[in-house]
């Protein structure tokens, strides 16, 4: 079980087999900022999700090569929580992201 401070989830590894994995969660502080991906459509790429405490002013970032980084967009995350996408060309190599918090 995962239990989030207001919600009780549940947590499912449909790969693992019995008695394999293990895991060790740890709860976020609350100034916390992170990416997560939403679900898209099987013909495009995934939206991101950017996560922040409400109000607070995000630096989105990509790199091909996790060296050199690029910056991408400034967001102000209203809610705490927010879709941002990119287009992409389609022969595009891998893009890795990142967050970063600005003034």
């Amino acid at each position: 079980m995962v239990v989030n401070t207001t919600v009780l989830r549940t947590f499912v590894d449909t790969a693992a087999p019995p008695n394999v994995r293990f895991y060790r969660l740890r709860e976020l502080p609350a100034d916390s900022i992170w990416l997560s991906q939403a679900k898209g459509s099987p013909s495009g790429p995934a939206p991101l999700t950017l996560n922040s405490p409400p109000g607070m002013r995000l630096e989105v970032q990509s790199s091909t090569n996790l060296h050199n980084w690029t910056a991408r967009a400034t967001v102000t995350n209203a809610t705490g929580m927010m879709a941002w996408d990119e287009t992409v060309s389609a022969n595009s190599s891998y893009r890795f992201y990142r967050l970063r918090a600005v003034p």
